[in-house]
This record gives structure tokens, sequence and C-alpha cells, in this order.
């Protein structure tokens, strides 16, 4: 039986000419494959390489896969399985739930109004790779792409992504919804199905994108329940060398079989800090960590939750011009995701290994100690001391 398998190389410079005679195929099977996906071809047997990244994307007998991982040229064989969004609607009133200034109380807890008046997230290019963003009134999307085989549009067609883009950017267009970064750039990059599934190669393709559209700041409020996954090692390492903070939902698999930081956010070799995105917890509006809420660790590669952000009854921007309140590790990912573009702004000079730093050491501890701990990580993000 043939499966599609991620293959990492040992270098990322490995050329055309290289990856064909590796996988013993003429270089027109070889596709580039943003471009590919971006065609919105079918992903079927197609041979695609994401040469920013180092990794390519093939299907493959699971002898051919076995002959492949002796290579020295192949840095691991990695079966490619489905990510899903880590969002889903909660049960009672749609009512927003606003402080007296008229922002909502998950943006107030994490001090965004402080950080605003000196930045606001102007000039940062933000991408939610996710299902896409919908138009909205109270959303401007600078641009994006799709690399959903058969959907040529980066249109949200499932609504977790515009949920998603409201909490990061949201410009209270009409009346209703802030977003922390409200006046960054906001790209929409479309890697998950209007169920909010997808498998790793179309994520892997948004991430590439970013890499290749000079985007800062990339929100991943999706991912699996599975152990550390070296491609998406190797692809935030990649993101975080050309300057692209990757920032990434911790799972809601707390109370499964399990409950530790699930992938991409588990992310992490020994020795490069920049294969490690910042892996984001979910607390409620007591500041307590959400039941859901995945954490901790099951071996010593594996990264844990980094800090904490509101993820319980969050209220932002959905289909059709609306609005719904939604929880998740999905809801406090785009928070922090905000706060990096925060930043930037404050600091455009600044690399991904920098902002993760100023991330940490600038949250606010929280759950027992020694810190940081196994669920709340640093604690709680701050993004009035984060850009002070």
């Amino acid at each position: 039986m043939k499966k599609r398998y991620l293959i990492t190389h040992t270098s990322k410079a490995v050329d055309r000419s290289a990856v064909s005679a590796l996988f013993n195929i003429s270089q027109d099977r070889l596709a580039e494959g943003v471009s590919f996906l971006s065609a919105n071809n079918t992903l079927s047997d197609e041979v695609l390489h994401f040469e920013e990244l180092g990794i390519s994307s093939i299907v493959l007998t699971e002898e051919e896969a076995d002959e492949l991982s002796e290579r020295q040229e192949v840095a691991s064989v990695e079966e490619d399985m489905e990510m899903e969004i880590l969002g889903f609607p909660d049960e009672g009133s749609e009512d927003m739930e606003i402080e007296a200034d008229g922002v909502l109380w998950n943006i107030e807890m994490v001090k965004a109004p402080e950080a605003w008046v000196r930045v606001t997230g102007k000039g940062v290019n933000l991408a939610i790779i996710d299902t896409g963003i919908a138009t909205h009134p109270d959303l401007v999307i600078a641009g994006g792409a799709s690399f959903v085989p058969g959907v040529d549009s980066y249109n949200d067609d499932n609504g977790h992504g515009t949920h998603c883009a409201g909490i990061a950017a949201g410009r209270k267009g009409l009346n209703k919804v802030y977003g922390v970064a409200r006046d960054c750039n906001l790209y929409a990059v479309k890697v998950l199905n209007e169920k909010g599934k997808g498998p790793i190669t179309q994520v892997i393709a948004g991430m590439e994108w970013c890499v290749r559209n000079n985007i800062s700041v990339a929100s991943m409020s999706l991912g699996g329940k599975k152990p550390p996954i070296n491609a998406y090692a190797t692809a935030v390492k990649n993101c975080e060398d050309n300057g692209v903070s990757v920032i990434c939902a911790s799972g809601n698999s707390f109370e499964t079989s399990f409950p530790w930081v699930g992938a991409p956010a588990n992310s992490y070799r020994p020795g490069d800090a920049n294969t490690r995105p910042v892996a984001v917890g979910a607390i409620d509006r007591d500041k307590v960590i959400a039941d859901f809420s995945s954490r901790g660790t099951n071996g010593p590669n594996w990264n844990p939750v980094s800090v904490v952000a509101p993820g319980v009854r969050i209220y932002s921007t959905y289909l059709e011009n609306g609005y719904k309140i939604l929880s998740g590790t999905s809801m406090a990912c785009p928070h922090v995701a905000g706060l990096a573009a925060l930043i930037y702004q404050s600091n455009p000079d600044i690399t991904p290994i920098q902002v993760k730093a100023l991330i940490y050491s600038t949250s606010t501890a929280l759950g027992n100690e020694p810190y940081p701990n196994e669920a709340y990580g640093h604690g709680l993000i701050n993004c009035n001391l984060a850009t002070s």
C-alpha cells in the first residue's frame, strides 16, 4: 500500500537534480511544492519539493520509505498525517463580553490596549495559516494564497480562520472586534479545507509561502495528537532562520490518552532553539488553565507549553459578516501572534529567537513554582511589558 511521506533532506541547499536522483525520477516529474499546490492541482501521486525548507513530499510504499530512510542524504522519512483546527463552538450565550472601554475582555487581559499607545502592529506582516479568512467589516486582508487542492481562493469556508484573524488583527470596522495587532498587514494562508482538515504537506506549503513573502509572524492554530515530527522542526527552523516567528496552538487533548503538547507545537531538535515554535496554552477569564488545554511532554526532545493566553469563550469575527464564541488553544494562539507583531513594530531589527525570549521574560507567571511550569509555561503574555 502506498502513502504520502515527508522527506527531510540533510541539507536545505539540495538542488532539483539531486532530489530527482534521490527519488530516481525525471526532473519533469518533480513539482515545486508551493507553485503546484497554489495552482490548485489535485494532490494524488505528485512529487513535490519545498526548496526554502529542504523538505519533499512523495507517495511511496512502506518498503521504499524504509530504503530512503537509510540514505545519507535523508534526515527523516515521516508519514504525511492529517492536521485539524484546534477550536470548537462553546455552549451558551453569543453575547459580547466587553469591558467598559468597549474592548473585549480577552484583549484587555493580555494588556494590548496599554501597548496601543506605542504600537498597533502597523507595517508588520502577519499570516493566519488556517482555513482561510472571509471578508468581514472588522478585517482588512492584505493578500494570501490557497494550498487546498481544488480551491482557488483563500476565502474561509469553515469559519475557524476568520475567528483567529479577528483575535490577532481585528480592526473594529463596524462596532465589534479589535484584535491584538489591529493595524498589522493580515494575510490569509489557506491550508485546511471546509471541514478544518488537511495533510502536513499543505501546512508545509503555507510555511514556505510565508518565507517567500516576507511574513514576520505565522499563526498556526492547527495540529494533531502526534509526537514531534522532524519535518515540522525543520520547517520551523527555516522559517525562523528567515525571520518568520512561528506561533502554534498547543492542542486541546489534555483529557485524552494523549494529554501532551501536540504537533507542530511540540517541535524541537536538541541544540537548535530555532526548531522550537512558541507553544500556546489556553486559560479562562479567571486565568485558570482550560481543562482541555494540552500540556506536558512525553520525551526529552519535545517542546512544552511556552506561554498561555485567553482561549475559553472567545468572541470574534466569523462567516457572513458575523461573530461567534469559540474555545480552544486555537483562540489563545493568535493573541500571542498579535503580540509578536507588536514586538516587531517596536523593534524592526529583532530576530525570532529574541522575540521568543522577550515574550517569555515579560509574561506573568501563573500556577505552581518552579517556573516555567507544565501547564502555563512562562505564564500569561503581557503586551504592554513586551513593548515598553
